[in-house]
């Protein structure tokens, strides 16, 4: 996986010999941890972050964000996409659009879907929101607020997000999923022979579930903190 460590360890000044240190472990691990060449576990997450003074997710790429840009530019893959599969542009979009002048053409509304709402209430109180002119060809897209804090820091509870489920999806993305009713923004880590890896942020941990228990309900375009 793409990380942080290598920027991080610079800018507290660290060789790599230093850091194994404070990590207790050798030098050559933490040189296979910066290249992406061994697996970045929540473990080992923990542990690096605690030697560089920073929070976990700090050392996740994209994750970490200015307090004026709340969402980050772009997410790295974690893995090659699978056959057919291609990563995404990722766009932070403002939570309205609004013409800014006179004559200017109407706002692209989408539905506003949430946990409570159901199939029915979707049919007869179709409330909808505004929404960035890049989904006008989406027909699916649809908003979501986000439910809880699992994924603090880097979506907060409300934020709007931008859900879109006619775009391929790829690792290490934002992925709107539906788990046992309820819909989850979670990070995709990676799909194989009928599994699930994801990412919850807070607490900071991976979970594994099968797919027939898990629904991928489709990739995060974009979201606003507001």
């Amino acid at each position: 996986m793409i990380n942080a460590l290598r920027p991080r360890r610079h800018a507290l000044g660290l060789s790599l010999q230093q850091l194994a240190d404070r990590v207790g472990t050798s030098k050559g691990q933490i040189d296979k941890l910066e290249k992406g060449q061994r697996r970045l576990t929540v473990d080992w997450l923990n542990r690096l972050a605690q030697a560089l003074e920073c929070h976990p997710v700090d050392l996740l790429p994209g994750l970490s964000a200015p307090a004026d840009a709340p969402a980050p530019a772009s997410l790295s893959a974690e893995l090659p996409p699978p056959s057919g599969i291609s990563s995404l542009p990722y766009t932070t979009v403002p939570a309205s659009i609004s013409a800014s002048h006179e004559g200017a053409a109407a706002p692209l509304m989408i539905p506003l879907r949430g946990n409570s709402q159901t199939s029915a209430d979707a049919m007869t109180q179709p409330q909808r929101v505004p929404a960035p002119p890049q989904l006008a060809n989406s027909p699916s897209a649809f908003a979501f607020r986000v439910p809880d804090t699992s994924m603090q820091p880097q979506l907060m509870q409300g934020d709007l997000l931008y859900v879109d489920p006619d775009r391929p999806l790829a690792p290490n993305r934002l992925v709107l999923i539906c788990h046992e009713g309820q819909f989850l923004p979670r990070r995709l880590l990676q799909w194989h022979q009928g599994q699930v890896r994801l990412l919850k942020l807070h607490p900071l941990q991976e979970e594994t579930w099968s797919l027939e228990t898990v629904a991928l309900v489709g990739l995060v375009v974009g979201w606003w903190s507001g």
